[in-house]
């Protein structure tokens, strides 16, 4: 299953990631002799780099935004973790698949992070 634009926000935000709305400047039409201007959202890195997007879901951006900040108190969830996205390599599906593991890497991910923000 896929996440919604609204789930990989809150994701990306407890990792540190800001999301700002901001004015692209781009001139999208008139309103009564106005010009409407076109505003977007940036996405602002933990290092202060800015983009127009979210990171992709995924492995490179799991395993180099996500991982390394996860805090587990308990090393049961860690290693719950861990046997778990094991298994799910060796699964013939998501080994061959990498957008299928990145996904199910963002789920376990997601459960932990639900789990320590309750």
């Amino acid at each position: 299953m896929n996440p919604s634009e609204e789930q990989i926000k809150r994701f990306w935000e407890y990792f540190g990631f800001k999301f700002v709305e901001t004015a692209s400047g781009k001139k999208i039409g008139k309103l009564f002799d106005a010009d409407v201007i076109d505003s977007c959202v940036v996405a602002v890195y933990p290092d202060g780099y800015r983009d127009t997007e979210h990171p992709v879901i995924d492995l490179n951006n799991l395993f180099k935004y996500a991982v390394p900040k996860l805090t587990i108190e308990d090393d049961w969830v860690w290693e719950m973790l861990q046997e778990w996205f094991y298994n799910a390599m060796r699964n013939s599906n998501y080994r061959k698949d990498s957008v299928k593991s990145a996904l199910a890497l963002f789920w376990a991910i997601n459960k932990v992070i639900e789990d320590a923000t309750k």
